[in-house]
């Protein structure tokens, strides 16, 4: 077929076929005829998506998913938060979620790799500073969960878990808890650090008082005295 051809009656055309294509040559001398066959196959260089990369604000991240063998000419778009647009791996660091394409040289085609990285911008919230007495246990962190992140506490001494965003914490003493969040297979991608200290009284408040007669029996007036130690405040109830 003519199809694709610049020139159907050059012996040197270049084609374009948008499909595979079997050209026949013909050379004809006088009553003499002979064929040729070229069968060119046509490579579709479909878009080959690559596995998502997450990162977050400050993070830097290298591209270096795509297949580059027998590969050359690569150039990257958008070129936004990128090292190098025309090198096969450059780093990114872009501010927001990026669909980065690929573009390379083989042979005669051009593939594409289209590159999803996302960007969050998390917060690891260990909570408010908290007082308790002694064998007293007090919620720290928050019911608020990051989808993929996973939790660390440290120390783990003196909590109901050291892996959930939200543990009860009753230590014996006086303690700095640190809270980490980070990405499992993404080290050092969006980790993210908070502490939170919880005071522990160990003098616990003692309630004690003391009275005396003031009269007679009807209408008998007591005299109270406070004698309650280690509290900030004292209440009476009848």
């Amino acid at each position: 077929p003519t199809a694709g051809l610049s020139d159907s009656t050059s012996l040197s055309p270049s084609v374009t076929p948008t499909s595979d294509q079997t050209y026949t040559l013909i050379f004809e001398l006088g009553t003499c005829r002979d064929t040729l066959d070229y069968i060119l196959q046509v490579d579709p260089s479909p878009i080959i998506d690559l596995p998502e990369l997450v990162l977050c604000p400050g993070d830097t991240i290298a591209l270096n998913q795509a297949d580059t063998t027998g590969r050359t000419n690569f150039q990257w778009t958008p070129t936004t938060g990128l090292s190098n647009p025309g090198v096969p791996f450059p780093n990114a660091w872009p501010s927001s979620s990026q669909n980065y394409i690929l573009t390379a040289q083989r042979g005669a085609c051009l593939d594409t790799f289209r590159q999803p990285v996302k960007v969050l911008d998390p917060t690891a919230f260990a909570g408010a500073d908290k007082l308790i007495c002694f064998g007293d246990q007090v919620p720290i962190g928050s019911t608020d969960t990051l989808p993929g992140f996973q939790y660390q506490w440290t120390p783990s001494s003196g909590l109901s878990s050291d892996i959930v965003p939200r543990p009860l914490a009753g230590p014996n003493s006086p303690t700095t808890y640190v809270l980490q969040t980070f990405l499992p297979g993404f080290p050092g991608v969006c980790e993210r650090i908070d502490s939170v200290f919880v005071d522990v009284q160990t003098d616990l408040p003692l309630a004690d008082f003391d009275w005396q007669e003031g009269g007679g029996c009807l209408g008998m007036k007591l005299s109270l005295s406070d004698l309650s130690s280690n509290s900030d405040s004292v209440a009476w109830y009848i």
